[in-house]
């Protein structure tokens, strides 16, 4: 708004394609790439996840109905949203198998709801959720984007139309995907958790499963050695019909707004230098 943008921005990409407007403000980046003396050697562009640097690829529709594809920004960091469960405790429960679908999922964390729990402890130990601050607590689920996106993942849905054509929810896999959570949250198998700390509710095994952030990891770590559990944990990714991986991915990236030349250039050679991987290491 004051004319004189930063030369180099660090944001998420869904604010890159809104700067972007149509290819007017932010910097093709496939151009620096592709250089032979300033962009990325086969290597090194191999060096990132597909799916990372595909987060970063706007498409543009002209009068003619023909698609152009521009790179407005280089991932820097990534976290994936993962489900972290208390391998332990579910072996003490008898389960022997990782809950890599829907079906051993609910009944993995219906079992642990319904274990040995007090009357003041009912409605814990199941899938442990943390709440937006607007949810009605014990009522209602209200998810953050990204949790939504993984259960709708989870059901075989895809949220993106091709070519960047816009967004679908309206679909029936998502319509399962919600309909499975108000299921388990029905039964009684979702713990909504509102505080502050859901890290040190997961140790004390007030959930089996807990859907947070990589970002966390040193946190939930931190919650197990404060108590002097001895559980062991692992993360996992969203369940699926067969079985696949998924998790969904998300974090900043680099972005270069159009100035001069020379300016440019010189973001650019700063943007190396971050994502050059003993840099990115240390």
């Amino acid at each position: 708004a004051a004319g004189d943008p930063p030369s180099l921005l660090v944001a998420y990409d869904d604010r890159a394609q809104h700067w972007d407007q149509g290819g007017r403000m932010l910097v093709n980046l496939q151009a620096f790439v592709g250089d032979p003396i300033w962009g990325f050697n086969a290597e090194e562009q191999a060096d990132f996840y597909q799916a990372f640097w595909q987060q970063g690829t706007a498409y543009l529709q002209d009068g003619r109905g023909g698609v152009s594809s521009r790179q407005l920004s280089i991932p820097l960091h990534r976290s994936e949203l993962v489900l972290f469960y208390n391998q332990t405790w579910a072996t003490e429960l008898r389960y022997k198998e990782l809950p890599v679908t829907p079906f051993a999922l609910r009944s993995q964390v219906c079992g642990a709801a319904r274990s040995d729990r007090s009357v003041e402890e009912a409605g814990l130990g199941g899938l442990m959720l943390s709440t937006l601050p607007a949810s009605t607590p014990g009522r209602e689920i209200l998810l953050q984007p990204e949790q939504l996106l993984g259960w709708i993942a989870a059901f075989g849905g895809q949220v993106s139309l091709p070519d960047g054509a816009g967004y679908q929810f309206n679909t029936p896999e998502a319509q399962r995907a919600l309909e499975f959570l108000k299921d388990l949250k029905h039964d009684g198998c979702v713990y909504l958790s509102g505080s502050p700390t859901p890290a040190d509710e997961f140790a004390a095994r007030k959930g089996l499963l807990y859907q947070a952030s990589t970002a966390e990891l040193p946190v939930i770590k931190e919650a197990f050695e404060q108590i002097d559990s001895q559980d062991e944990w692992v993360m996992l990714p969203f369940p699926t019909a067969n079985g696949a991986a998924g998790v969904v991915a998300y974090g900043p990236s680099l972005i270069i707004p159009q100035s001069g030349r020379l300016q440019e250039l010189a973001a650019w050679t700063l943007l190396e230098w971050l994502v050059y991987p003993p840099n990115q290491a240390r």
